[in-house]
């Protein structure tokens, strides 16, 4: 999901019917400028090498955002996350979970966060916490660094999780919400559901980490 402001102005997305990498390539109407939605630049014209801002997002079910947010807003759509949940439990290797930063690309196996709700991810530089629904699929990745402190996690049978620093209790909006670190909040970093194939293509030098490796934080 990205936000439509750029320099200043407001623009309107449409498909522009051109392919890039077997991909759809998004248009602006204002400048008639081409984006791609994987990248969130634009390709061509008046905003050429420009960056959409990334806003995180969740594919997931209607009842689990529900149950997380009560005052949602609803934008009525045709489509919904409804296939998405389809084809993953149908063949859950042909996603990922890719996410981009200051630290470089890298990306996680969606098949591999079945049986992991929190997995503390401590490669290749980086301290996240994934976090995996798996009634929805959403998928939430925090860094796991609270007040100069870094936080290692564990989850229990109601699907909290629980830091083994300080014994908070935090949900899955990244909140701690019992415990000596109650209302403190980790920065959530932005993660990208996607079909493999595409995130290799458009992301050939994206780093794995291997979370068959990592420990998983579950009791």
């Amino acid at each position: 999901m990205y936000a439509t402001n750029v320099a200043g102005q407001k623009l309107t997305f449409v498909v522009s019917g051109k392919l890039w990498n077997r991909s759809l390539i998004m248009m602006d109407v204002e400048t008639e400028t081409l984006w791609s939605h994987l990248l969130g630049r634009g390709m061509a014209g008046q905003h050429k090498g420009k960056l959409l801002e990334t806003i995180p997002s969740d594919i997931t079910t209607w009842s689990t955002w529900k149950d997380e947010h009560p005052r949602t807003t609803v934008l009525n759509l045709k489509r919904s996350s409804r296939q998405f949940v389809k084809d993953f439990y149908k063949d859950p290797g042909r996603f990922v979970v890719g996410f981009v930063g200051n630290f470089g690309m890298h990306h996680v196996l969606m098949e591999q966060l079945l049986n992991r709700p929190v997995v503390n991810v401590d490669a290749r530089g980086l301290l996240l916490l994934v976090v995996f629904d798996p009634e929805g699929t959403a998928t939430r990745v925090y860094h796991r660094k609270v007040d100069d402190q870094i936080l290692t996690f564990s989850s229990d049978a109601a699907g909290r999780f629980v830091d083994d620093q300080t014994k908070s209790t935090w949900n899955r909006q990244g909140v701690a919400i019992a415990g000596s670190l109650e209302g403190k909040t980790m920065h959530q970093q932005v993660s990208i559901p996607s079909f493999k194939r595409a995130w290799l293509t458009f992301h050939p030098n994206s780093g794995l980490i291997d979370l068959e490796s990592l420990p998983t934080g579950n009791k």
